[in-house]
């Protein structure tokens, strides 16, 4: 049978951070200092791998250097976008429009957008099998642990550093409601579908 024309890379952690390494550098090829990289870490809309950028700056690479991250079909395309694609193919589709996210400048209205997207990953992405490539277009599948650093980035930038209790208690149920959209829990769907087939 022939094999189908796209090949599918899954790109893992390791390159998402020699990627985030090299994005860090201001135009003097300097890091920036840990203040300057914590106002990188803006809401998911405004940037997305500037949220991540903070947790490289405060060099907490375990979070990410063994993850799978995004499929893309080709290493060169996942470079080229870098972490952007997440908001091209998933925030934005799934929203509707660039401006809501532009105007939420409330934590409660930044959560539900939060959700929103969730939800549309949920619904949109499809779990395939390693041996099969990907399809062009297909929708992004997103890592556990990634989606756990989204939620907590985004409670960060909503409150204050000082209100750590505060922030604990809103990311607790947002993690775990995280986890039901994730690569890892449809890919256990998947399988235990499959299972029942036979």
């Amino acid at each position: 049978m022939e094999k189908d024309k796209y090949v599918d890379y899954l790109i893992t952690g390791d390159d998402l951070v020699q990627i985030l390494r090299k994005s860090v550098l201001d135009e003097n090829n300097e890091t920036y200092p840990e203040e300057e990289m914590y106002d990188l870490a803006t809401f998911i809309a405004a940037d997305f791998d500037s949220i991540v950028n903070k947790f490289v700056g405060r060099n907490n690479f375990e979070l990410i250097k063994d993850i799978p991250y995004i499929r893309f079909n080709t290493k060169e395309e996942f470079i080229e976008e870098s972490v952007n694609g997440f908001l091209t193919d998933i925030v934005y589709p799934v929203t509707g429009f660039e401006e809501e996210y532009e105007m939420n400048t409330t934590y409660e209205r930044r959560f539900a957008a939060i959700d929103k997207v969730m939800k549309g990953i949920k619904e949109t992405s499809t779990i395939r099998k390693k041996e099969f490539a990907s399809q062009r277009n297909e929708p992004i599948l997103i890592d556990e642990k990634l989606l756990e650093i989204i939620i907590k980035a985004t409670i960060d930038e909503a409150y204050p550093m000082e209100d750590t209790e505060e922030r604990k208690k809103l990311a607790r149920p947002m993690v775990e409601r995280a986890k039901g959209y994730s690569y890892q829990n449809m890919t256990r769907k998947l399988n235990l579908e499959d299972d029942g087939k036979h």
